[in-house]
């Protein structure tokens, strides 16, 4: 996948924005003073992902102070030419895919595809179960549609049968009916994420210890929140019918999916109490690796890789190490803000260097 042309208008602070690349211009190096737009430019190629910011909680925060709407429009390269165009105005989003005007965000699932690395991927490793579990499910829907149907509907269900019991309501024929429909996803959801987390955290182990070269394993674990010894759609159904009382106490669902966790282990031991920074950040950056080595794998794209400054923290044996590997994707953008970074990119044929001034992207050397 290879980015040939971006525009945004009243996009954060790109008023008037146009750029395009050259086939050549693959490994692209974002270098300029901070608060100039280096990140909202990597938050603009990402939102045509998933049709959202990787940190703003509203489209409204994206549009430029002062005025009322954005648009914003990409045309890539995935073995044809292909294009995105979103506007977005008086809070409502109009979607073009190749001028078909699209409904739903799952008719484009999957047709652009980048992974963002920034400083809040520590959370991947560190944060709490909610963040882990966002991480995995966005990261596992990508290569698995029937993944992303499941927990998309477990998810609608879900929110329908908490609505019931926040009014502290024992209705059993319609908690019956959410909980055997709950009992279909979960049966799908959690088989899958126990088949993903074993064939992910070989990869993490893998990579940690070619990457970073130390003498740990490393490894996930996963921890779902029902369980029980025969693990079928019908006795996942028995349990959560038999949990319907303190759940009906409690005001909301205790059990399922949206409860399970991720542990992430260095020699056995948890890394938030054992891992450095240093450690810890590079774990995190090969998590994001692995996520974009499995869109190549199931997916056969070579996804646009995104990092916000992100290497800096690695000590300069393992920054060369990890820019060795993202040297093998088709496209990637980074922001940089230290000059010594730009030795390690030094043998790329396909370096570009850009700068960022007044919300304008232009062409720099930085030799």
């Amino acid at each position: 996948m290879f980015v040939k042309s971006i525009s945004a208008t009243n996009f954060r602070n790109f008023r008037n924005l146009e750029f395009c690349f050259k086939e050549q211009e693959r490994h692209i190096i974002i270098k300029s003073p901070n608060g100039t737009g280096k990140t909202n430019f990597l938050e603009l190629l990402y939102y045509f992902t998933y049709l959202k910011s990787f940190r703003a909680v509203s489209d409204g925060e994206l549009i430029n102070k002062g005025e009322n709407y954005f648009s914003i429009l990409i045309n890539y390269d995935n073995d044809e030419d292909n294009e995105i165009s979103v506007k977005y105005l008086n809070k409502s989003k109009e979607v073009v895919y190749n001028n078909k005007k699209i409904k739903r965000y799952s008719e484009i699932f999957g047709k652009y595809c980048s992974v963002i690395f920034s400083s809040d991927d520590m959370l991947i490793i560190k944060g709490n179960p909610n963040y882990k579990r966002k991480f995995f499910d966005m990261f596992f829907s990508i290569i698995d549609i029937e993944y992303f149907y499941s927990i998309k509907n477990y998810n609608c269900v879900l929110k329908q049968k908490n609505a019931l019991l926040k009014n502290k309501s024992f209705d059993k024929k319609l908690l019956e009916i959410y909980n055997y429909q709950l009992a279909q996803y979960i049966n799908i959801i959690q088989q899958k994420r126990d088949e993903f987390i074993k064939i992910t955290s070989k990869d993490f182990n893998d990579k940690y210890l070619e990457i970073g070269d130390y003498n740990y394993s490393a490894k996930i674990i996963y921890y779902p929140s029902i369980k029980i010894k025969e693990f079928t759609q019908e006795n996942i159904f028995n349990f959560l019918m038999e949990c319907c009382k303190k759940e009906v106490e409690l005001g909301f669902s205790f059990y399922g999916v949206h409860k399970d966790n991720y542990q992430f282990l260095l020699n056995n031991l948890n890394f938030n109490s054992y891992a450095s920074f240093g450690q810890t950040r590079l774990a995190s950056l090969i998590m994001k690796t692995i996520q974009a080595d499995n869109y190549k794998k199931y997916n056969n794209i070579s996804p646009i890789l995104l990092l916000d400054d992100v290497i800096l923290e690695l000590d300069n044996y393992r920054k060369v190490k990890f820019v060795s590997k993202i040297f093998d994707y088709k496209q990637f953008f980074i922001t940089i803000s230290d000059d010594t970074l730009l030795k390690i990119f030094e043998k790329s044929s396909y370096l570009s260097f850009l700068e960022i001034i007044d919300g304008k992207i232009q062409k720099s050397n930085f030799n």
